[in-house]
């Protein structure tokens, strides 16, 4: 079983082929009728290896369903319309290939239309993938409430304009779950049988008779991030500590629903959270971090550090200094620290870093893993700079100090 889902894990990998082999395929065979030009002989074997690798695809995303943690209905969806994707693929191969050059103008009717077919049949099997790994509302989430009413989703009210008018979790936690735990836990994608899609869903892993310690949901988002079933999981953005703590209390004041916000038990210090969250007030405008500018990025690639997204949607990143073998000067170092705001990870192993060059990465606020392992380091900066950031994991392997 676990060899089989090791197979089904290259199925996000292969997908990507038959979508762009027979994306171009069809448009090629579209293209040729309407400019009246002779059809390539090498189109056949085009739509031969578009269909192969189609089937394929879909043969990993069995393997991959068989791991759990999809319903079955989406599962079906998809299968299906997959089906439908690879029967036409394999007809236009067939049907396409028996037509003779002299004989070309007489079938473009029949080209056209079923290239137009193989398209809709591939952004439709497409949707409802991309449906099963982000969510039947991903596309539409920041939508105007006009098209989320076409979608069929429920619109919120308006925005709350004081605690008395918020609600506590379709207005607090409800926005929370959506952002950092809806991709993995919807009612397509269910991992672990957990979902957020509704308020009803969610109390499934809510436990509010003995408090937070057995919470489920509350223990899984509290774990070191090193633990296997620490939520969310792989490598995904973890909750902030002011989302934790507003979860743990909403499930010490009963998990509630529709309840308003100014009737539950809150601190002083809660209520600043509160206002701060629903964006209530002058003096507590939610800080945004900005993405990084291509300008920025192309500087840094100069300098031998190479930057990927930590998660889509996301301004933070991943970076690695790739130019160990070169100095680690001061002035790279200095363009790096352009983007503290955004830094998440960062590798300088075997990098030349200094004791006093580490030091200055305590204004990277949200750095959470560092790796500066095989480096000439000392201890005494290693730890001064954990002091200073104490939720850092640093990787200090077999440095010098």
């Amino acid at each position: 079983m676990d060899f089989f889902q090791f197979l089904g894990r290259f199925h996000v990998l292969l997908l990507h082929l038959p979508l762009g082999i027979l994306l171009m395929a069809a448009c090629i065979e579209i293209y040729a009728v309407y400019k009246k030009q002779k059809r390539s002989p090498l189109i056949k074997t085009v739509w031969l290896w578009g269909a192969i690798s189609a089937a394929g695809a879909a043969l990993l995303g069995y393997l991959l369903s068989l791991g759990g943690g999809y319903s079955e209905q989406a599962i079906a969806t998809h299968r299906n319309w997959a089906i439908g994707l690879i029967l036409c693929a394999f007809f236009c191969w067939f049907y396409f290939g028996k037509i003779s050059p002299k004989e070309e103008h007489k079938h473009g009717k029949a080209i056209v239309s079923l290239s137009f077919l193989q398209l809709f049949l591939l952004f439709a099997t497409g949707h409802y993938g991309a449906n099963m790994t982000h969510g039947e509302t991903f596309l539409v989430e920041h939508a105007p409430d006009f098209v989320k009413k076409i979608a069929g989703m429920e619109v919120q009210g308006s925005k709350p304009n004081s605690l008395e008018e918020a609600n506590v979790y379709p207005h607090v936690i409800a926005p929370i779950l959506q952002q950092r735990c809806s991709s993995c836990h919807n009612d397509s994608k269910a991992k672990g049988q957990y979902s957020v899609a509704s308020y009803e869903a969610t109390m499934m892993a809510v436990e509010i008779t003995d408090g937070l310690e057995t919470s489920e949901l509350y223990r899984r988002i509290t774990l070191p991030e090193y633990h296997d079933d620490f939520m969310p999981a792989e490598g995904k953005t973890p909750l902030t500590e002011q989302q934790v703590a507003l979860i743990g209390w909403w499930i010490e004041n009963g998990a509630q629903n529709v309840t308003n916000v100014s009737k539950l038990n809150t601190s002083e210090e809660l209520t600043s959270l509160l206002i701060e969250t629903l964006g209530l007030g002058e003096q507590n405008v939610i800080k945004t971090i900005d993405e990084i500018s291509p300008q920025l990025i192309a500087e840094l690639e100069q300098a031998g550090f190479h930057i990927s997204r930590v998660q889509q949607g996301e301004p933070y990143v991943n970076v690695i200094y790739a130019d160990y073998a070169n100095e680690l000067s001061d002035e790279k170092l200095q363009s790096l620290l352009k983007i503290s705001e955004q830094l998440m990870w960062l590798k300088l192993s075997k990098s030349s870093i200094t004791d006093a060059q580490l030091l200055k990465l305590a204004s990277a606020e949200n750095l959470q893993k560092l790796d500066v392992s095989h480096t000439q380091l000392s201890q005494e900066a290693i730890s001064k700079l954990k002091v200073s950031n104490q939720k850092m994991v640093i990787n200090s392997f077999n440095t010098q100090g």
